[in-house]
């Protein structure tokens, strides 16, 4: 049975190591991660949602540093107070600092777990250099309650007793802790829906290659479909829900063959970790990986975009170096060799679609009385394609709108779309299917619309970067232009313009190859050149 740990530290002091952590305690199957990044991208960070984040956790890891991190608003402070006249009764102290606006929310946290008798681990990491004041007063007070942080000389030392007693508490092996799962972005969870026949398909061809002395062929297969209809989602998916069977889940990009050995080239240093360092040889790289492939059994290996022939072609040329696990591929045809099973991507059926928005937008969107009737015009105009649909819900959760309203905005944007956006993608699509290419490029502008103007000049810069995810050195380096560069990535966020990356401290988001295409033919021709400078 899998565990929920909340990781309560201050995210500009300790940011990077907790994304270290969740990615590491990810990687089991026994502990889920919760933190405060996976609500602060939307601009929501509410005492009310700590709350319900915290009791919702059956572990709080607590690390105390130098800085006590933001404070919620009084309102926030006294509507709990309120609602929770208990807390002030057991925790008159606390709640004293909290009225007088002085208890952060990290600090809430330690507290919050308490209160709703929680695992509690918490530790106190202290450098020279900072104030501590409020700091010492919540150790002080924590102590008080019995409750004593154990120092910690440095954030090694912290790892290291951190990885020690949860693997202890939860009994988590070495390998649970080590195995590689390298996929661009996180998984859906309950919100993905509707491709459970395919996740099967898969699961049953690969299952037999486990078992020992087997002599089986792993499979190879192929996903295609049309651009946007979620084939690449699925892998990942696929990829997620498979994780502890598989020896590793790894992800490279085959548009190009150029691409592809880049992107296995990458895969070196977590594959073969004795590679030397001061090797920047591609070529070299590139061969270790596939030594690797070739001699470690049981991993699943997805390879992204093939969707032209000299793709396709390099693609098939690496099956030498891949008996020894099982590929899959995206791509938008159908055309392979016959030891590579092609598996259709279908859009979503209506139900799906429906089932999809529904719940993707359950919490922040306005709900009106009579909201079946716009939702049922809405998903005829989404044509059931995963990326319309997700976009659509991150547009009406975002800003709160009803069915009804988005779908006025999104029917107001037909007639601003270019026609030559529409053809490029039908070009892209290879597949001319009647309307789809004018209904994603829709849905598209209904997001683009919103964008304040610094967030569309980084859009329109990104749509020309490589598809890969991108790294945290370009924002950096935009900074320096356009100081408005933080908020623009938040806002492309929140839309669902950029997808938000598993490893946030070497990569931004990345963004769907679809809306690249379009962010390069948006605009007149002075705003696409804009992308270019």
């Amino acid at each position: 049975m899998s565990q929920t740990i909340f990781l309560s530290t201050v995210t500009g002091e300790f940011g990077t190591v907790r994304r270290k952590l969740a990615a590491m305690f990810g990687k089991t199957k026994r502990i889920h991660v919760r933190h405060q990044d996976d609500f602060e991208d939307g601009g929501v960070r509410t005492l009310h949602m700590l709350e319900e984040e915290v009791e919702a956790s059956d572990s709080v890891l607590h690390l105390i540093g130098n800085t006590a991190g933001w404070v919620p608003r009084q309102d926030q402070v006294e509507e709990f107070l309120t609602r929770q006249p208990t807390f002030a009764q057991r925790f008159p102290d606390i709640a004293a600092t909290a009225r007088k606006g002085e208890l952060s929310a990290t600090q809430w946290e330690a507290w919050l777990a308490i209160s709703f008798n929680k695992r509690l681990m918490t530790y106190r990491l202290q450098t020279p250099g900072a104030v501590k004041s409020s700091q010492d007063r919540h150790v002080a007070q924590l102590k008080a309650f019995g409750v004593h942080p154990k120092e910690v000389a440095d954030l090694t030392e912290f790892l290291e007793s951190v990885i020690h007693n949860l693997a202890k508490i939860y009994g988590l092996s070495d390998g649970e802790m080590t195995k590689l799962c390298h996929l661009p972005y996180a998984p859906l969870g309950e919100l993905f829906i509707g491709r459970d026949d395919t996740l099967q398909q898969l699961w049953n061809a690969a299952e037999p290659c486990f078992a020992a002395n087997a002599g089986k062929a792993w499979p190879k297969h192929v996903l295609f479909g049309m651009g946007g209809i979620g084939k690449t989602r699925l892998a990942v998916e696929y990829g997620y829900r498979r994780e502890a069977d598989y020896s590793a889940v790894l992800f490279a990009t085959a548009e190009s063959e150029e691409q592809l050995k880049t992107s296995l080239a990458n895969l070196v240093g977590a594959l073969v970790p004795d590679f030397p360092a001061d090797n920047k040889s591609r070529d070299d790289q590139y061969r270790a990986v596939l030594q690797w492939l070739k001699h470690n059994p049981g991993w699943l290996l997805i390879l992204d975009n093939a969707d032209d022939e000299k793709a396709r072609d390099a693609v098939q040329a690496l099956e030498a170096h891949c008996r020894n696990g099982h590929l899959l591929v995206t791509a938008k045809f159908i055309e392979w060799k016959p030891t590579f099973k092609p598996l259709e991507v279908h859009v979503l059926s209506g139900a799906d679609s429906r089932d999809y928005l529904l719940k993707a937008t359950d919490a922040n969107r306005t709900k009106k009385a009579d909201e079946a009737k716009p939702l049922d015009a809405l998903l005829g105009e989404l044509n059931g394609l995963c990326v319309s649909l997700e976009t659509a819900a991150s547009v009406i959760s975002g800003d709160e709108l009803s069915f009804a309203a988005y779908l006025a905005d999104w029917r107001s944007n037909k007639d601003r779309v270019h026609t030559r956006v529409v053809d490029a993608l039908s070009d892209y699509q290879k597949h001319k299917a009647d309307g789809v290419s004018h209904s994603i490029a829709t849905t598209f502008m209904t997001s683009f619309q919103r964008l304040t103007a610094p967030a569309k000049r980084l859009f329109r810069a990104l749509a020309w970067l490589s598809p890969e995810p991108i790294p945290v050195t370009f924002l950096e380096v935009w900074k320096k232009f356009d100081e408005d560069a933080d908020a623009a990535r938040k806002q492309l966020r929140k839309y669902s313009l950029l997808l938000r990356p598993t490893d946030r401290d070497a990569a931004i988001g990345q963004v769907h190859r679809v809306y690249q295409l379009m962010g390069r033919e948006e605009g007149d021709q002075a705003e696409r050149d804009t992308g270019l400078r």
